[in-house]
């Protein structure tokens, strides 16, 4: 859950913002119609990611840069896309098998440094798509890795997100532990 997440980040010794975008749903259900109109209008969703960097900016005592965000499955291709638009003050980002696909709109220059933690079977981002975004990444001079997870799917760190009778889905403790060791 996004509570147990932040809770965890928070025992890191640094400073934690958790933000949802205003998509509330089911966190172990299908949420495909509240994330598909940011999917499909990309601008909106980075207007809203950038809205809450720079909220998270102006507050006192946080630096203006050196920021870092992470996020899992949408959240993860939140954070991709917050650092495929180089948003200021954004130094580094961590998605978590989230989604990898591209904006469509033209690469620039990825100045922030990249983590992307993947489930190789992951069905929402295919051994492809993983090539695409290597490759993306690669060619937008990112300083970026990828952690691939064999036989772990979609959600792997996400407890409350194992269904075995989901192909798509199931917690793989294992690969819970060493993605969160990673970093």
């Amino acid at each position: 859950s996004r509570r147990r997440h932040t809770r965890l980040q928070g025992d890191w010794s640094s400073d934690v913002c958790s933000s949802d975008l205003d998509v509330r749903g089911d966190e172990t259900g299908d949420n495909s119609h509240l994330i598909g109109p940011l999917l499909d209008d990309r601008g909106e969703l980075l207007r809203r990611l950038a809205g809450g960097l720079e909220a998270v900016r102006r507050q006192p005592g946080v630096p203006q840069a050196g920021l870092g965000a992470m996020g899992f499955c949408f959240g993860g291709l939140s954070v991709l896309d917050m650092a495929r638009a180089d948003l200021p003050g954004l130094r580094a980002v961590i998605c978590i098998h989230g989604i990898l696909a591209a904006p469509g709109t033209p690469g620039r220059p990825v100045s922030a440094s990249v983590l992307a933690l993947h489930g190789w079977e992951d069905p929402f981002a295919d051994p492809d798509a993983v090539k695409a975004f290597a490759e993306e990444m690669t060619a937008a001079g990112a300083d970026w890795q990828l952690h691939a997870y064999g036989h772990a799917r979609h959600a792997f760190s996400f407890p409350r997100a194992n269904k075995p009778d989901r192909k798509s889905t199931r917690l793989n403790s294992s690969h819970l532990v060493i993605s969160y060791a990673v970093f």
